[in-house]
């Protein structure tokens, strides 16, 4: 992994299209899907199919496809299900991973570049949201890649994310939930080497901060190129100086408001919207555990609230129920949280001028706002608002 360029993300892009899942989990898991469509995803693929069994009941999964450019990752990927089937062990709310018929709990499998041969909306009596935006096949009908692909069960729930409304109480539990993952990630025994390796060399990992470099060209605006060079040189200065002194563990590496459920009542219900589980475990690897609660914040900083600073302060108050940070793990947040923001921000404008992904803009839109107004009222300020001792 080492010396990955961000671009091999773009490269690896996966590129199937809905007949194409609904034949590989036909004939991997001798399941029949029903309907199928695509969730939102930034460098990979993610489908939610409902299939029926024998009984005709139906039953809900998600179809996931890396990207290729993660296929020298496959030790990585076996560590993080083994972490994934330790965590649903210990009654912590996330995705089981669904063996295949000869037992697979992921595959390496090479698909062609297809597009489908029915009209968008309906395949093969099937509904679907959307059909992939692909080329014609004569144009690239021929073009082939190996994705590692994985099915997983289904967590119903709204990402917190998408929620309309958005109770205090949500970023509290949203605290709690990692608080309480990081207990258990704690305690699991495990050779940490690939996911280590992972955490050292991931252009996602904050250890990696510094690439962000290469793509400042993407962002147009001269006083944000320097806002991120000044994040990246405080990042050097405060926080990797000091790595032999932060507490080191298997994080989570994408905690944020798109990857936490929540349920939703019904109508005339008294039940209240709660936290109801954890997606999406792409990103783990071994790494600083303050870095996962940096993430957290990076994302809470956006959301959709009046308040925002309130809103990490809560989130603090419910992780900090079941882990402390350390004193040089409090002086460092700030810092990580700013490294998240430049790297969501500089790459989601390269993912955006490759592909014109509306899944980014919004990040986009916010994101640069908050960066700035955390970034000029400075660390003992922000930590003043988010009741940081």
């Amino acid at each position: 992994m080492e010396g990955m360029e961000f671009n091999a993300f773009d490269c690896g892009q996966p590129f199937l299209c809905p007949e194409q899942v609904i034949a590989h989990v036909k004939e991997h898991y001798q399941l029949s899907v029903v309907e199928i469509k695509p969730f939102d995803s930034y460098d990979g693929q993610n489908f939610y199919i409902e299939t029926v069994n024998v009984e005709e009941k139906r039953l809900p999964y998600v179809f996931k496809v890396f990207n290729s450019a993660l296929n020298n990752q496959t030790p990585a990927l076996s560590a993080t299900n083994n972490v994934m089937e330790i965590l649903k062990q210990k009654g912590f709310p996330c995705p089981e991973v669904i063996p295949t018929v000869k037992g697979d709990l992921y595959q390496l499998q090479e698909f062609t570049k297809l597009t489908p041969s029915v009209s968008p909306g309906v395949l093969s009596g099937i509904p679907t949201a959307n059909i992939c935006n692909l080329k014609s096949v004569s144009e690239i009908g021929r073009v082939k890649d190996t994705f590692a692909v994985q099915l997983l069960t289904y967590i119903p729930g709204v990402t917190i994310h998408d929620l309309d409304v958005l109770p205090d109480r949500i970023f509290e539990e949203m605290g709690e939930l990692l608080g309480r993952m990081h207990l258990i990630l704690k305690g699991i025994k495990m050779d940490y080497g690939c996911l280590k390796e992972k955490g050292d060399n991931s252009p996602w990992s904050l250890v990696r901060l510094s690439y962000v470099t290469n793509w400042l060209n993407f962002v147009n605006d001269s006083r944000r190129v320097h806002i991120v060079q000044s994040v990246i040189d405080s990042f050097d200065r405060h926080v990797l100086t000091n790595r032999n002194r932060l507490t080191e563990s298997i994080i989570h590496g994408d905690y944020n408001d798109g990857n936490v459920l929540a349920s939703v009542p019904l109508p005339n219900s008294k039940d209240e919207i709660r936290v109801s589980g954890i997606i999406d475990f792409e990103h783990i690897c071994y790494s600083y555990r303050v870095f996962d609660v940096g993430i957290a914040i990076m994302y809470i900083l956006q959301c959709k609230v009046p308040d925002t600073d309130k809103a990490a302060m809560l989130f603090l108050r419910g992780y900090t129920k079941h882990c402390q940070l350390t004193q040089i793990e409090t002086d460092c947040l700030y810092y990580c949280v700013a490294a998240r923001f430049a790297q969501s921000l500089v790459y989601g404008l390269y993912h955006y001028a490759k592909h014109q992904d509306d899944y980014v803009v919004f990040s986009q839109v916010r994101g640069w706002d908050a960066l700035e107004q955390m970034w000029s009222r400075g660390k003992d300020a922000s930590y003043k608002c988010w009741n940081v001792q």
